[in-house]
């Protein structure tokens, strides 16, 4: 019993991430946080990932934490960009199957 109120407290103490999808148009204000800042971890993130078809592996996602008020209105959306479980050279991208591929310069010039 006393490990499965440990393992409580730590999930409300630290938050976590979920696979979901939330809409944020409604909300009064939207505040970008860092991944791995206080805020980040101290709440409940929502985040749509950007899969790839190699298992485990993904092209980022984007994470959301809603603070409702009293109407469970949208008051505040905490926001942040997970970063790529992948990461691929200058010049190249991640494909849809999860390999890193070259851009063609003359294709993307930026």
């Amino acid at each position: 019993m006393k490990k499965l109120i440990l393992l409580v407290c730590v999930i409300f103490l630290f938050g976590c991430e979920q696979e979901g999808v939330v809409e944020i148009e409604e909300c009064v204000e939207t505040i970008k946080v860092k991944e791995n800042s206080f805020k980040a971890i101290t709440k409940t993130f929502t985040c749509t990932y950007d899969w790839t078809e190699k298992e485990d592996v993904h092209n980022g996602a984007l994470c959301v934490s809603l603070e409702l008020n009293k109407n469970n209105q949208c008051k505040r959306a905490y926001i942040y960009e997970k970063t790529p479980s992948k990461k691929c050279a200058v010049n190249s991208f991640l494909n849809n199957k999860g390999d890193c591929e070259c851009q063609d310069p003359k294709e993307y010039p930026y």
